[in-house]
């Protein structure tokens, strides 16, 4: 028994670890921090109260995923909000260092008792569904928008097609969300995977009303992250006006949500990907950029320290 705990202490603390060593990696590769950081000295009384207002907003965003958690696991497990608080900030605590955040599952479970372990993890992958939806289906209709203002080189033929693909993306990502139980169906043709048909079968088990319920809070944590986003922009002097910033975030989330990456390559991409946008309404890229890192330690480097308490302090 004694040889056990030391196991799972062991594990714990490789995987704060891992956590505080990709944060502090990320960090210190990232070649605009020094400008960033040169900015966040300049800071006014004003910007104390935007920044107070973003780190506010992301409490509110994880509040909010913890809610909707909640809602899902609800079918096997009752847990109090404060506990699935705290198994969303340890999602994020092993999810911070591991290919595209696979370890958010594991995080979660965490605080859950041993046999509704497997079915939470299914659970999770219907919340983080609804997610991608929601910035699958906004994130169309910005690249659609984008494409009717002309920021992109296409003949007649290229746009109706183009036009016509985001559209069909957009209808076929809802469609496929409220029958999220096609899952189980795919899953129960795979003989080897039977054995675990009780725990898949979740995918069966959310009614339409239920999964509209999950999909408005995810589109409430979009748009907290679109405030965010914004404030940021106005903090770093960005000069774009609010359209044009909303269309710049949304196709940036939309592009992020295709490309498969591995989680140590994120945030090179993710600043690629604004630059891009960026460009093309304006020259001046660096505001967004440092909006964007300062985004990422806001809304998952804190959080991941925050969750690192819980993790350690967590029963295994």
């Amino acid at each position: 028994m004694k040889i056990n705990k030391n196991i799972k202490l062991i594990l714990k603390l490789l995987i704060i670890i891992a956590s505080y060593s990709f944060i502090v990696y990320k960090l210190y590769e990232y070649e605009e921090l020094q400008n960033t950081l040169s900015k966040l000295l300049k800071i006014n009384i004003n910007g104390i109260l935007l920044f107070l207002i973003v780190f506010a907003l992301m409490l509110t965003n994880w509040m909010t995923e913890a809610i909707k958690w909640k809602l899902l696991i609800s079918k096997f497990e009752k847990v109090p909000i404060l506990t699935s608080f705290k198994a969303v900030l340890s999602g994020i605590t092993v999810a911070i260092f591991t290919p595209n955040r696979t370890g958010e599952f594991v995080g979660r479970i965490f605080v859950l008792k041993n046999h509704n372990r497997t079915k939470a993890i299914f659970s999770t992958i219907v919340g983080s569904i609804s997610q991608l939806t929601t910035t699958i289906f906004l994130g169309s209709l910005s690249v659609i928008i984008l494409i009717l203002l002309n920021k992109f080189q296409f003949n007649s033929i290229q746009l109706h097609i183009v036009v016509s693909l985001m559209a069909l993306i957009a209808m076929l990502s809802v469609i496929f969300y409220f029958n999220v139980k096609i899952i189980n169906w795919l899953l129960s043709k795979i003989k080897w995977l039977n054995k675990y048909k009780e725990n898949f079968i979740i995918f069966s088990s959310y009614s339409r009303k239920e999964l509209l319920k999950v999909l408005l809070l995810s589109i409430v944590r979009y748009f907290l992250f679109l405030i965010q986003f914004y404030l940021l922009f106005v903090f770093f002097g960005v000069d774009l006006p609010l359209h044009e910033a909303i269309l710049i975030i949304v196709a940036t989330y939309f592009t992020m949500a295709l490309i498969p990456s591995i989680t140590l390559a994120e945030l090179g991409i993710r600043g690629s990907v604004i630059i891009y946008f960026t460009e093309l309404f304006i020259s001046d890229f660096t505001g967004t950029l440092s909006a964007s890192i300062i985004l990422w330690i806001i809304n998952l480097a804190i959080p991941a320290i925050m969750g690192s308490f819980f993790i350690y302090k967590a029963k295994v």
